[in-house]
């Protein structure tokens, strides 16, 4: 059996979403990676003075284990950031994804400093995200599996997410937040 879990992503106003292709001054970033801080107080400490030079607002997650951001910014400033990103030894190889905006999509900017990117409550030798990954899959491999009897698709966002869309046939855990899903 193949279980495929699908999860949430950031939380942003649709009013700055839309507009005519190639007229948005802002950009939306969406982004995390598993690996390893060597202080993440640190970190999240340099992230913030990084952020705030740029005049990004949004929502970064800082951990031991890795970090997870969502923020806004100026066309030029977002490709900045990514820059920086790319090029620092600690976030080398991070992939984004980036929508067009016509301003911020956040009221301010938020740093904090996690026990964990995503809250599991794992305990110390569960698993680390960083070494234990899923499989990446083509869009042809993904297809031949939501096709297969063998599949079990769970939707691991909440109630609100669902609604507005969810594939068929995917079963909902009765949780009202990720953090519950262990004890699904």
């Amino acid at each position: 059996m193949f279980l495929a879990i699908q999860f949430g992503t950031g939380k942003a106003r649709s009013s700055t979403l839309k507009s005519g292709i190639g007229t948005e001054s802002h950009q939306i970033l969406l982004y995390y990676l598993y690996r390893p801080l060597e202080d993440a107080a640190a970190y999240a400490a340099e992230h913030r003075a990084l952020c705030e030079d740029l005049g990004l607002r949004g929502r970064i997650l800082v951990a031991a284990e890795g970090l997870n951001g969502t923020v806004s910014g100026r066309r030029e400033k977002i490709d900045s950031y990514m820059e920086i990103l790319s090029e620092d030894p600690r976030t080398k190889g991070i992939e984004f994804k980036v929508d067009p905006a016509m301003g911020h999509a956040f009221p301010r900017l938020s740093i904090k400093l996690r026990e964990e990117v995503v809250t599991l409550g794992l305990r110390e030798g569960d698993f680390s995200p960083c070494e234990t990954t899923g499989e990446y899959l083509s869009p042809s491999q993904w297809r031949d599996l939501m096709n297969s009897k063998d599949t079990v698709m769970v939707d691991a966002r909440n109630q609100y997410e669902w609604e507005l869309g969810h594939f068929e046939g995917a079963l909902l855990p009765p949780v009202d937040n990720f953090r519950d899903l262990p004890d699904w």
